[in-house]
């Protein structure tokens, strides 16, 4: 099965009807005559003893050699012999036929070559009358033929697996050469097909490979990709160029990997935290779970709430500063949301609470200074005052709001000098204060504050007057009479 073509002269041989004109093809009409000779002896003796002895006479350059008589029975056996021959001969050659349709002198020639030689041997034997030897060797080409069919997986596995070393040793050509002869034995073969693509390829593959290799060298990364999967497309099952292609993403990989991380590195160190945490992504999606990356992302959030904490210090700081104590009490707040341990946000966010407490207590008092004018709330507004000068770190605008609040205060505690008027006759009395009896003109002293006072007569309806006493003012006179008769 070391066949690898057709031997150089190679002829079929002919069929069974090309040698007609020979002694042997012509016996059939002779085995006719002897049939006949059976039912008539001695006419049949006489008249086909003859022929056959012409027929059969071989002449040489001087004489003519008389071949020895052939019985009636010799001359059933011969077409008896003639008979089976041919019948072997003719599934020799639907043999033959079958194996030419599938292009045996492609992928066994010598075998078959040998079987022809065979086949020829038993033409000769036949054409000579020796049908018996004939049918021997019919036999033989027939045992032949038949091994060569049986002989086709084995024949094909070995083509295949020659092509693959071959191709694999950089020899396309001996590799082509074996897998035309798989598909000569197995047409619709697909390794085959591809292995024969293959090898047609190789040289431009080979071609593809270098430019790769050069541009490599050149750290041209880019152009060595192309080249590689260039050679890759045009041979998928190719292991070098899937290799060359691996390790050229790889280095890109690389390369990207490296300037992402450096990106990320740099606008950490410029605190441009959203800048660093894109840059990181993108080298994450290069890289997943690489330590590097896991590294600096935790360094980025360290950095960030460092950086965010610092800011909310400075925040605190200068709103404290503003003394805007509820702003700066929320922005403490989300300094303790990031980290609940940070002292300075503990600290700030517990002052400013208080503060911004005490400014609104002060402020309540100061945008309503009538509020003042009772008993409870006043000794409220000390309290609040009282705590307020304990401070010793005031800002101006606490220190504003202490005095504005002292002075409401003493203006809520100093009473202004009224005029009553009356017509002498009417009991007046002033609410907060108690009775004032009759008289025509009369000077209280009042505290700030909102007062009713009534006038009664007998026989005429009483009457009632609201005034207002407030600090920096003069109050107008306060006339009570009774007028109206009842």
């Amino acid at each position: 099965m070391n066949d690898i073509g057709p031997p150089p002269g190679h002829k079929p041989a002919p069929s069974p009807a090309a040698p007609a004109g020979s002694p042997g093809r012509r016996m059939n009409r002779f085995v006719l005559g002897a049939l006949a000779a059976l039912v008539a002896a001695a006419l049949g003796v006489v008249l086909v003893l003859p022929d056959i002895v012409n027929d059969r006479a071989v002449p040489t350059s001087d004489t003519v050699v008389q071949p020895a008589p052939v019985t009636p029975e010799k001359a059933v056996e011969l077409a008896q012999g003639r008979r089976t021959a041919e019948g072997i001969l003719a599934r020799v050659l639907r043999a033959q036929a079958d194996l030419m349709e599938n292009r045996v002198d492609q992928w066994a020639p010598a075998a078959y070559d040998a079987a022809l030689r065979t086949l020829a041997e038993g033409d000769v034997h036949f054409d000579s009358g020796a049908y018996e030897a004939a049918s021997r060797a019919y036999s033989s080409v027939m045992e032949q033929f038949d091994a060569i069919t049986a002989s086709r997986p084995e024949r094909l596995a070995a083509a295949l697996t020659a092509g693959a070393d071959a191709y694999d040793a950089g020899d396309a050509d001996m590799a082509a050469r074996q897998y035309t002869v798989a598909l000569a034995i197995d047409p619709g073969n697909e390794t085959a097909t591809v292995g024969l693509d293959r090898a047609r390829n190789f040289e431009t593959v080979r071609a593809h490979m270098r430019d790769g290799a050069t541009h490599m060298e050149n750290q041209a990364w880019a152009e060595a990709r192309r080249a590689f999967a260039s050679a890759l497309a045009l041979d998928k099952a190719y292991t070098p160029a899937a290799r060359a292609l691996r390790d050229v993403d790889r280095k890109l990989a690389d390369i990207v990997f490296t300037r992402d991380m450096s990106a990320f590195y740099t606008a950490l160190s410029a605190e441009r935290f959203d800048a660093a945490a894109k840059s990181l992504n993108a080298a994450a999606r290069n890289r997943p779970g690489a330590p590097d990356v896991k590294l600096a992302r935790q360094r980025l959030e360290t950095e960030s709430r460092r950086a965010t904490l610092a800011n909310l210090r400075a925040e605190g700081t200068r709103l404290t500063q503003a003394e805007q104590w509820t702003r700066a009490a929320d922005t403490y707040a989300k300094a303790l949301a990031i980290d609940p341990n940070v002292a300075f946000a503990q600290q700030g966010e517990k002052q400013s609470r208080d503060r911004a407490a005490l400014d609104a207590g002060i402020e309540r008092f100061l945008g309503d200074p009538t509020r003042l004018y009772s008993p409870g709330p006043l000794e409220n507004a000390r309290q609040i005052l009282s705590r307020a000068l304990a401070v010793t770190d005031a800002g101006p605008r606490l220190t504003g709001q202490r005095d504005r609040l002292s002075a409401a205060i003493e203006d809520a505690i100093t009473p202004l000098r009224v005029n009553l008027v009356s017509d002498g006759a009417t009991d007046v009395t002033l609410y907060r204060v108690g009775p004032l009896g009759r008289f025509s003109t009369m000077q209280v002293e009042l505290l700030p504050g909102d007062y009713v006072i009534v006038g009664a007569c007998r026989g005429y309806r009483d009457v009632r007057h609201n005034f207002q006493v407030r600090p920096g003012t003069v109050p107008a006179p306060v006339k009570v009479e009774c007028k109206d008769r009842i």
